[in-house]
């Protein structure tokens, strides 16, 4: 599944730095810049998200499913940019409420901040569907 690069990259490092803080990325070295480099993120990025955990994304899938927009028909560059920016997402108790409402197709808007590119997805998807 298309989730993998961002969440193996997460799971790698809290497997080898469970408390995985920038002390421990920094012990890495260059390892933490190639997982950074691999997974798309910059090793800022890749500090913040390790202590977030896999689960991070968790709601992305569900998001996508209810605007009808499929991630196997995503390019994995934006893919990870929208993994990213929900990881690090601060509603998502109300992303969670709207999605189990099924209401979060017509408020995501309101408070996703993947929302503009979440948008343009459908958007493109509507213009050009796939065969």
């Amino acid at each position: 599944m298309r989730w993998k690069p961002l969440a193996g990259a997460v799971q790698w490092l809290r497997m080898w730095a469970p408390d995985a803080d920038a002390l421990e990325l920094e012990r890495c070295g260059v390892d933490a810049r190639r997982i950074a480099a691999d997974s798309g993120l910059g090793v800022a990025d890749l500090r913040r998200l390790v202590p977030l955990g896999p689960q991070a994304t968790a709601l992305l899938p569900h998001m996508m499913e209810a605007l009808n927009l499929d991630p196997a028909a995503t390019p994995l560059e934006l893919l990870r940019d929208l993994q990213r920016v929900c990881s690090f997402c601060k509603n998502k108790a109300e992303c969670t409420c709207e999605l189990a409402r099924g209401s979060a197709d017509t408020t995501y808007v309101d408070f996703c901040p993947n929302a503009d590119t979440l948008r343009s997805l459908q958007l493109a998807m509507e213009q050009w569907p796939s065969a």
